[in-house]
């Protein structure tokens, strides 16, 4: 019997109160009997003895009795009321209780929609937190609901401590696992307007790439989602297997790699001093950024014709109505002679969705220029990497791109040669050391192999440091230890690098560094590196800015891309002539004049002069005349 009541209590959490109710109900039955005996003869019937029973043990009867026998079972029955209502009151105690402890520890459901869903905490969770805060602004803010296999009074006290301005958003934080059905059906995932996987910074790459695979597949199981999954990859060669495993879902994914964007970025860094910059600027949500909308009017007028029509935005390309031969359907500057149709929608630059409209059209005629600057053909180039990454190989791939016929990479690494060339895929040969192709599939340059610390001096010196054209330097992957304590050791071989470059007059060699944590841009901006990667913080922006449109995985595809249209930075006397005084639309009008074959030209952006410590992104008055000189240039979309 007592096993059976053990059972009973504890699978039912309704049988404390089944239990209680059977006891008050058994008091007051028992005390109706008593005060049936001790009354005299027909003076209490079984009716009037339960009312007067139930008052006793509810609130205590207090009617006057001149018999001493009723006062007593009325005493007795006062004493089990009171023993009645302190056990109401111990479970009413105890329930509240555990509803506390268990909206303590985040386990009941969010009842929100239209929200946002990040799943798992790693080092971007927080830059992307603030990221979605500062797009909702312009709708009073909204829900950011996350879930991870963290305590929540961890998680809302970190979310406390980093100080973010939430803008009227409002983050809510619920413990669970994110490849548990049930854990995630508590997040409404179904009406979230979209939801981002973060990778577990615990687990190696593979294991942690399987681990978004099966939340990805846990989300099919809702059906249909209102909005869409951006997701957090480590690898590339694992896009293709999170696609096939919610193809018949119906679920719109938007894979993000991060290795693969931070290295390409660090590439283009590399060649064009400031980019980092102009992608920091373009990529957040503070300032201007893409917004992408459809105007009926514009149907029918030429790209060229858009260009000048917006004073508060720059159209930099065309979501086309139909998709194209390669499966997109974002046209990045597209040709001038291009004809918005019924459907196209214009991809600005713009402080918000409702901060611009078209306008007038603005008819800017400089004059002819005397002798503008004109790009140089490829060269060769020598190009330094310290450092080590799992992914170098498709950096080196994509590097090769870039660079002409004959061009020269120096690897200094502390992971030995025998480990590079079974990492890189190379095939074997009798060479310790020395030039080589890393892979088969290069074309344009050779690999020199020297192993050696990036931190110490001699292991520097020992390379032909006046040769390079540009530095990298990773952030090593072997190299153990928090964000800090890796940006440390970045910051010291950048620090080398300078100091013996300036030593052999090579000042003027561009440093590209990678830092893991944003704490440490101040001191690198200090220091005068001519360009730095926070990765964390730049993914983190890749990150939000899918989770707002889908269609950026298109345009992010586009601008990390050597193929098409990409992101530049070129001396401004590429369009004015030195001293020269023009607006910003004059400088347009002259980059639409310098238009290839295929009828494509150059889409400025912006521009940074001399005295300016940031690009000037979506000039505020297009209008206004500047005096243009060497040391100015502009950021801008362009072939080449």
């Amino acid at each position: 019997m007592a096993y059976k009541m053990d059972n009973i209590f504890a699978t039912n959490p309704a049988a404390k109160y089944y239990a209680l109710i059977s006891m008050t109900l058994m008091f007051v039955v028992i005390g109706a009997a008593f005060y049936v005996l001790v009354a005299e003869e027909g003076a209490e019937t079984w009716g009037a003895a339960l009312w007067v029973s139930w008052k006793s043990v509810t609130a205590g009867d207090d009617s006057p009795d001149e018999n001493y026998m009723p006062r007593i079972v009325n005493l007795v029955m006062v004493v089990a009321g009171m023993i009645v209502m302190a056990t109401l009151f111990g479970l009413i105690d105890e329930t509240m209780a555990g509803k506390v402890e268990e909206l303590k520890k985040g386990k009941s459901d969010v009842l929100e929609d239209g929200h946002s869903v990040i799943l798992c905490w790693n080092d971007k969770l927080l830059p992307v937190v603030e990221q979605l805060a500062l797009a909702n602004e312009s709708d009073n803010g909204k829900a950011i609901v996350i879930m991870a296999e963290m305590e929540k009074e961890d998680m809302d006290e970190q979310v406390s401590e980093s100080d973010i301005d939430l803008k009227g958003s409002e983050v809510v934080t619920r413990s669970g696992s994110s490849m548990i059905v049930a854990d995630l059906a508590k997040l409404s995932v179904r009406t979230a307007r979209s939801i981002i996987i973060l990778t577990d910074p615990e687990l190696a790459a593979d294991e942690a790439d399987a681990m978004s695979i099966r939340t990805c597949l846990a989300l099919t199981a809702f059906g249909k989602l209102d909005g869409h999954v951006v997701v957090e990859l480590c690898d590339i060669d694992n896009m293709d297997i999170v696609r096939i495993g919610v193809a018949s879902s119906g679920i719109h994914l938007v894979p993000l790699v991060a290795h693969d964007i931070i290295g390409r970025l660090m590439i283009q860094c590399a060649r064009q001093p400031g980019l980092a910059f102009v992608f920091t600027g373009v990529l957040q949500f503070d300032g201007s950024e893409v917004y992408i909308k459809e105007w009926p009017e514009l149907k029918g007028k030429t790209f060229e014709d858009v260009v000048y029509r917006f004073q508060d935005a720059i159209p930099i390309g065309v979501k086309c109505a139909e998709f194209m031969a390669d499966g997109s359907h974002i046209l990045l500057n597209p040709p001038l002679s291009y004809v918005l149709e019924e459907g196209d929608s214009l991809i600005v630059l713009a402080e918000d969705d409702d901060s611009y409209k078209p306008n007038e059209k603005v008819l800017p005629n400089p004059p002819e220029p005397i002798q503008l600057l004109v790009d140089e053909e490829r060269v060769p180039e020598s190009i330094l990497f310290c450092g080590w990454r799992r992914d170098l190989e498709d950096m080196l791939t994509e590097l090769d791109k870039w660079v002409a016929k004959g061009s020269r990479l120096t690897l200094l690494s502390g992971v030995s040669v025998d480990e590079r060339e079974e990492m890189l895929g190379s095939p074997r040969n009798s060479m310790a050391q020395g030039e080589r192709n890393a892979f088969w599939s290069l074309q344009n340059m050779t690999v020199h192999h020297v192993e050696g610390n990036p931190v110490l001096r001699g292991d520097l010196l020992q390379l032909e440091m006046i040769s390079f054209d540009s530095i990298i330097i990773l952030s090593d992957e072997t190299w153990e230890g928090t964000g800090m304590s890796c940006d440390s050791r970045v910051l010291v071989a950048m620090l080398l690098c300078k100091d013996i470059c300036r030593k052999l007059g090579r000042s003027e060699v561009p440093i590209v560094s990678e830092i893991l944590d944003p704490r440490t841009k101040q001191l690198v901006s200090l220091s005068g590196c001519s360009d730095y990667v926070v990765s964390s913080e730049l993914i983190s922006m890749c990150l939000a800015q899918c989770a707002e449109s889908c269609d950026m995985e298109y345009l992010l595809k586009t601008l990390f891309s050597e193929e098409g249209s990409e992101m530049h930075t070129k001396d401004v006397r590429h369009f004015a002539d030195e001293g020269e005084v023009l607006s910003f639309w004059e400088l347009q009008k002259r980059a639409n004049n310098m238009k290839d074959e295929n009828n494509v030209a150059v889409v400025l952006m912006g521009y940074k002069q001399e005295d300016d410590e940031d690009y000037v992104i979506n000039p505020p008055d297009k209008a206004k005349k500047l005096t243009w000189k060497s040391g100015d240039s502009v950021c801008c979309i362009s072939e080449d």
